[in-house]
Protein backbone atom coordinates (compact mmCIF):
# COMPACT_ATOMS: atom_id res chain seq x y z
CA UNK A 1 0.00 0.00 0.00
CA UNK A 2 1.72 3.20 -1.17
CA UNK A 3 1.47 6.42 1.13
CA UNK A 4 -0.55 8.80 -0.16
CA UNK A 5 -0.03 12.20 1.66
CA UNK A 6 -2.68 14.24 2.38
CA UNK A 7 -2.05 18.00 2.88
CA UNK A 8 -3.61 21.54 2.01
CA UNK A 9 -2.31 20.90 -1.86
CA UNK A 10 -3.84 17.16 -1.86
CA UNK A 11 -6.69 17.53 0.46
CA UNK A 12 -8.27 14.30 -0.79
CA UNK A 13 -11.76 13.04 0.18
CA UNK A 14 -11.58 13.64 4.28
CA UNK A 15 -14.19 11.95 5.96
CA UNK A 16 -13.87 14.64 9.19
CA UNK A 17 -13.83 17.50 7.16
CA UNK A 18 -17.29 15.96 5.83
CA UNK A 19 -18.58 15.95 8.78
CA UNK A 20 -17.35 19.13 9.70
CA UNK A 21 -19.69 20.69 7.48
CA UNK A 22 -22.54 20.02 9.24
CA UNK A 23 -21.17 20.98 12.60
CA UNK A 24 -18.95 24.05 12.21
CA UNK A 25 -18.07 24.15 16.29
CA UNK A 26 -15.80 21.17 14.69
CA UNK A 27 -13.42 22.86 12.70
CA UNK A 28 -10.69 23.93 15.63
CA UNK A 29 -10.12 20.30 16.53
CA UNK A 30 -9.90 19.55 12.40
CA UNK A 31 -7.57 22.42 12.61
CA UNK A 32 -5.50 20.45 15.25
CA UNK A 33 -5.77 17.05 13.80
CA UNK A 34 -4.75 18.32 10.21
CA UNK A 35 -1.78 19.89 11.95
CA UNK A 36 -0.61 16.61 13.76
CA UNK A 37 -1.19 14.98 10.94
CA UNK A 38 1.23 17.49 8.80
CA UNK A 39 3.97 17.94 11.26
CA UNK A 40 3.93 14.50 14.05
CA UNK A 41 2.25 11.75 11.74
CA UNK A 42 4.57 12.77 8.56
CA UNK A 43 7.14 12.65 10.72
CA UNK A 44 7.68 8.44 11.24
CA UNK A 45 7.15 5.17 9.54
CA UNK A 46 4.01 4.19 11.19
CA UNK A 47 2.62 8.07 11.17
CA UNK A 48 2.64 7.24 7.71
CA UNK A 49 1.15 4.53 7.83
CA UNK A 50 -1.98 5.94 9.38
CA UNK A 51 -2.01 8.22 7.56
CA UNK A 52 -2.19 6.14 4.07
CA UNK A 53 -4.87 3.89 6.10
CA UNK A 54 -7.01 6.57 6.44
CA UNK A 55 -6.35 7.68 2.89
CA UNK A 56 -7.84 4.46 1.82
CA UNK A 57 -10.17 4.46 4.15
CA UNK A 58 -11.52 7.46 3.69
CA UNK A 59 -14.31 7.07 0.78
CA UNK A 60 -15.90 4.54 2.73
CA UNK A 61 -16.16 6.81 5.44
CA UNK A 62 -17.02 9.78 3.46
CA UNK A 63 -20.19 7.82 2.61
CA UNK A 64 -20.79 6.81 6.31
CA UNK A 65 -20.89 10.37 7.07
CA UNK A 66 -22.78 11.69 4.48
CA UNK A 67 -25.10 8.35 4.60
CA UNK A 68 -25.30 8.28 8.40
CA UNK A 69 -25.86 10.87 10.55
CA UNK A 70 -25.54 9.08 14.26
CA UNK A 71 -22.36 8.09 12.97
CA UNK A 72 -21.21 11.42 11.61
CA UNK A 73 -22.79 12.44 15.07
CA UNK A 74 -20.91 10.43 17.24
CA UNK A 75 -18.02 10.67 15.81
CA UNK A 76 -18.05 14.51 15.99
CA UNK A 77 -19.36 13.90 19.92
CA UNK A 78 -16.00 11.90 20.65
CA UNK A 79 -13.74 14.47 18.77
CA UNK A 80 -15.14 16.51 21.11
CA UNK A 81 -14.10 14.91 23.95
CA UNK A 82 -10.93 13.89 22.73
CA UNK A 83 -10.07 17.78 22.52
CA UNK A 84 -8.05 18.04 25.58
CA UNK A 85 -6.33 15.11 24.50
CA UNK A 86 -5.54 16.39 20.97
CA UNK A 87 -4.24 19.92 21.83
CA UNK A 88 -2.18 17.66 24.02
CA UNK A 89 -0.40 15.76 21.41
CA UNK A 90 -0.29 19.31 19.27
CA UNK A 91 1.65 20.56 22.13
CA UNK A 92 4.61 18.14 21.20
CA UNK A 93 5.02 20.18 17.80
CA UNK A 94 6.41 23.14 19.88
CA UNK A 95 6.13 25.23 23.19
CA UNK A 96 3.19 24.37 25.20
CA UNK A 97 2.00 22.14 27.59
CA UNK A 98 3.94 18.82 27.05
CA UNK A 99 2.69 17.35 30.14
CA UNK A 100 -1.01 16.05 29.52
CA UNK A 101 -1.59 12.53 30.68
CA UNK A 102 -3.90 9.95 28.72
CA UNK A 103 -6.47 9.34 30.91
CA UNK A 104 -8.59 6.13 30.87
CA UNK A 105 -12.08 8.03 29.29
CA UNK A 106 -9.16 9.23 26.42
CA UNK A 107 -8.19 5.58 25.32
CA UNK A 108 -11.50 4.37 26.03
CA UNK A 109 -12.94 7.15 23.26
CA UNK A 110 -10.26 6.55 21.35
CA UNK A 111 -10.81 2.79 21.18
CA UNK A 112 -15.09 3.17 20.53
CA UNK A 113 -14.31 5.51 17.86
CA UNK A 114 -11.99 2.84 15.80
CA UNK A 115 -14.67 0.24 16.93
CA UNK A 116 -17.58 2.15 15.07
CA UNK A 117 -14.97 3.00 12.35
CA UNK A 118 -13.66 -0.28 11.56
CA UNK A 119 -17.73 -1.09 11.23
CA UNK A 120 -18.23 1.03 8.10
CA UNK A 121 -15.25 -0.06 6.65
CA UNK A 122 -14.74 -2.50 3.39
CA UNK A 123 -13.66 -5.90 4.71
CA UNK A 124 -9.76 -5.90 3.86
CA UNK A 125 -9.37 -2.60 5.65
CA UNK A 126 -11.45 -3.17 8.22
CA UNK A 127 -8.78 -5.70 8.61
CA UNK A 128 -5.89 -3.55 8.43
CA UNK A 129 -7.33 -0.80 10.69
CA UNK A 130 -7.93 -3.60 13.41
CA UNK A 131 -4.62 -4.61 13.26
CA UNK A 132 -3.43 -1.05 13.52
CA UNK A 133 -5.57 -0.55 16.49
CA UNK A 134 -3.74 -3.14 17.97
CA UNK A 135 -1.00 -2.20 17.64
CA UNK A 136 -1.84 1.31 19.39
CA UNK A 137 -1.91 -0.30 22.03
CA UNK A 138 -4.79 1.86 23.30
CA UNK A 139 -5.11 0.30 26.85
CA UNK A 140 -1.60 1.63 27.77
CA UNK A 141 -2.26 5.48 27.42
CA UNK A 142 -3.70 6.44 30.98
CA UNK A 143 -1.39 7.43 32.90
CA UNK A 144 1.22 8.11 30.19
CA UNK A 145 2.09 11.30 29.20
CA UNK A 146 1.32 12.62 25.19
CA UNK A 147 5.46 12.10 24.74
CA UNK A 148 5.93 8.69 27.05
CA UNK A 149 2.52 7.06 24.88
CA UNK A 150 3.92 8.58 21.59
CA UNK A 151 7.64 7.04 21.80
CA UNK A 152 6.29 3.79 22.89
CA UNK A 153 4.31 3.39 19.77
CA UNK A 154 6.88 4.84 17.56
CA UNK A 155 5.01 8.21 16.46
CA UNK A 156 7.47 10.40 18.04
Amino acid sequence: MGVKHLSRENPGLCPLSVAARQNRSSFEILSIVKEIRDHLLSQTEKGRTIISLYASCSPALVKAVLLDGRFRSTVLDGLARLKPAIVGIRATLGSGDRDYVFTEADANTVAFLMDITIAKLPKGLATQAKALEQELHLYDMPGKTVAEYLRAVKLL
